[in-house]
């Protein structure tokens, strides 16, 4: 078995990064928000963060697919998952039925058995479109 890394001491709520972080290679994300409001987009940035921060995720093997059109418009970060001072976009693609199908194929199709998948859904509608 792979080692895995130890979540990060937390004090209360505030989370304490940990100085001697080494990313982890195995593990992956997958973040869908059907709906496009302050609380599901604050949901999202959350978990996203946790996973980096605390769980030692690689940024890019996080993948957040977002709202009807892949952004989000509720907050002043628009698609910024981790502050306002990072200028890139952390949203991948819509969380359209079709996307999120073929995302889950692909990476079905990518991780192999040494590889772990979290997948996290808030904000789908009882509206969803097959």
């Amino acid at each position: 078995m792979a080692d895995r890394p130890d979540p990060v001491a937390m004090e209360g709520t505030a989370f304490i990064p940990a100085p001697e972080k080494v990313e982890s290679s195995y593990n992956y994300a997958l973040i869908i928000s059907a709906l496009d409001d302050i609380r599901k987009i604050s949901n999202v940035s959350l978990i996203f963060n946790v996973l980096i921060d605390n769980y030692n995720y690689k940024k890019e093997n996080i993948i957040v697919l977002y709202s009807y059109d892949g952004h989000n418009y509720s907050n002043g970060w628009f698609d910024n998952l981790d502050g306002p001072l990072n200028p890139d976009g952390d949203i991948d693609g819509p969380a359209t039925w079709a996307n999120i199908q073929s995302t889950i194929a692909q990476l079905t199709n990518d991780l192999g058995h040494d590889h772990q998948l979290a997948v996290f859904f808030t904000g789908v509608p009882w509206y969803f479109e097959v």
